[in-house]
C-alpha cells in the first residue's frame, strides 16, 4: 500500500533513494539539504512543501506535483522540473540568497502575486501567470499562451523569449535588456 501523505523533518540532510518518493498525498520535507546520488531528486506527490538549505549544492526536483510551497535558505539553486503535462502553482516562494528555476514540458507556471528571488528567476514553460517579480536576473522562455504578458518588475537584467504575444514590463528602477527578440 502507498503512503497517503508524508512529512519528513531532519536536523541535517534527508537522503532519498534514486527511485525517489511517490506518496499519494502531500509530501513535506524540512531539512538542511535534500540529496540523492546526483542531486536530481524524484518527488512525485500531488503537492510539495520543501523547506531546505540546499547546503551542499544545487538541487533539481523532478516531479509530477501540481503545486508547491518552496523555501530555500542558501545561495544555491532549486529547480522544479515538472515531468508530466500540466500546470504548476507556486503557493509560496521564499529564496534567501539563491536562485529558482521552473521547467515545465507543457503547462503554466503560476507564481504568487509577489515573488522575490535574490539572484536569478528562470521560467521555461508554455505560459507564466505572475504579477510582481523582483530578481537580479529574469530569464523567461515561454513557448505557448495567447494572452499578452504584463509584469511589474524590479530586475537588473531581463532575457525574455515568448511566442505569439506582446510583452509589457513595468520596471521600478533601471533595467538591462539582454534579449527580447525571441531567438533565445
Amino acid at each position: 500500500a502507498a503512503f497517503l501523505g508524508v512529512t519528513l523533518a531532519a536536523g541535517s540532510a534527508v537522503t532519498i533513494t534514486n527511485t525517489g518518493l511517490s506518496p499519494t498525498g502531500p509530501l513535506s520535507i524540512t531539512a538542511t539539504d535534500m540529496i540523492d546520488s546526483d542531486r536530481s531528486i524524484i518527488l512525485n506527490a500531488p503537492s510539495l512543501t520543501l523547506n531546505t538549505g540546499l547546503s551542499s549544492g544545487n538541487s533539481q526536483v523532478n516531479t509530477t506535483a501540481t503545486s508547491g510551497a518552496l523555501t530555500t535558505t542558501s545561495g544555491n539553486t532549486l529547480t522544479i522540473n515538472k515531468t508530466d503535462a500540466g500546470d504548476f502553482t507556486v503557493n509560496s516562494l521564499t529564496v534567501a540568497s539563491g536562485s529558482a528555476n521552473f521547467v515545465l514540458n507543457n503547462g503554466t507556471v503560476v507564481l504568487p502575486t509577489t515573488v522575490t528571488v535574490p539572484n536569478q528567476l528562470t521560467v521555461t514553460a508554455a505560459d507564466l501567470s505572475a504579477t510582481n517579480i523582483t530578481a537580479s536576473d529574469l530569464l523567461l522562455r515561454l513557448s505557448g499562451g495567447s494572452a499578452d504578458l504584463s509584469l511589474n518588475t524590479n530586475v537588473d537584467r531581463a532575457d525574455i523569449s515568448v511566442t505569439g504575444r506582446n510583452v509589457s514590463l513595468t520596471e521600478s528602477s533601471g533595467l538591462s535588456i539582454e534579449d527580447l527578440d525571441g531567438d533565445n
